[in-house]
């Protein structure tokens, strides 16, 4: 699927800025790090149509970048905030 490959985008933006930012600035590189995480506007695939291109190829995009900011950010986070990451499950 020609989808997967934008999947995560927003997440390697967030993390290339973090790690770029981190030597001169370390709050500067967190603000970095959760602008470059903000999900894709969710009226892309509106203005795809408005465009007359590929709707389903906008749509699908959006939801693998979104779907694979949830699963990497938990153990993401902690590592920009450093601070340590437990997680019990009962």
């Amino acid at each position: 699927m020609r989808a997967a490959l934008g999947t995560g985008q927003g997440v390697a933006v967030g993390v290339g800025a973090f790690l770029l930012l981190r030597p001169a600035d370390l709050l500067l590189a967190q603000m970095a790090f959760l602008v470059g995480i903000s999900p894709t506007a969710v009226s892309a695939p509106e203005i795809a149509g408005f465009l007359d291109r590929r709707v389903d190829y906008v749509i699908a995009a959006v939801l693998a970048g979104i779907v694979t900011a949830a699963l990497l950010l938990p153990w993401l986070l902690p590592w920009v905030a450093g601070s340590r990451l437990e997680l019990s499950v009962r």
